[in-house]
């Protein structure tokens, strides 16, 4: 599932260069809410985005990769370290545009892996599991910079990232 959203992104972003009016590629910070896949006692995660905006007029699809900073828990006898990774393709609207300033909103899927190593006794579990959102938000691009917030469904999760465009 993760090599076709991948490969849906690079299709889309490789193809519509040609014709697009605008392309974005920037890097930036991003914090979800409920980085324990809907767990009660949910925390927040911080991690890094790459993102990439191809406009067309009012229209446009914005791909991104998150990778969220590793979380460990310890318990009595051993330890969990949990991984989070997150891809994503959204199709965009744009509500309000300057020469300088673009306010758009935006809606698709999201691809949200969890990786989960735990260690009790010296002897060590791995898994693995992935959940297919859907997403909805707004975002601001201020000339290179931007700002994004999103819902995630199914997980319940707030989504928000300031980054950088360097492209």
């Amino acid at each position: 599932m993760k090599k076709n959203i991948f490969l849906i992104c690079a299709i889309v972003l490789l193809t519509s260069t040609v014709f697009s009016q605008s392309l974005d590629i920037g890097i930036g910070a991003t914090a979800g809410t409920k980085m324990k896949m809907g767990e009660s006692d949910a925390t927040t995660g911080f991690g890094i985005n790459a993102h990439a905006l191809v406009s067309f007029a009012k229209f446009g699809v914005i791909g991104g990769i998150s990778y969220f900073l590793p979380q460990t828990y310890d318990f009595t006898g051993g330890n969990t370290k949990n991984t989070y990774f997150m891809t994503n393709v959204d199709l965009m609207y744009s509500l309000f545009k300057l020469p300088k300033i673009k306010i758009y909103a935006f809606g698709g899927i999201a691809n949200f892996t969890q990786k989960v190593k735990t260690t009790t006794g010296g002897t060590s579990v791995k898994a693995s599991n992935n959940e297919l959102l859907f997403e909805v938000g707004s975002g601001l691009k201020a000339g290179p910079i931007y700002v994004e917030a999103k819902y995630q469904t199914k997980i319940k999760q707030f989504v928000a990232t300031v980054g950088f465009n360097f492209l």
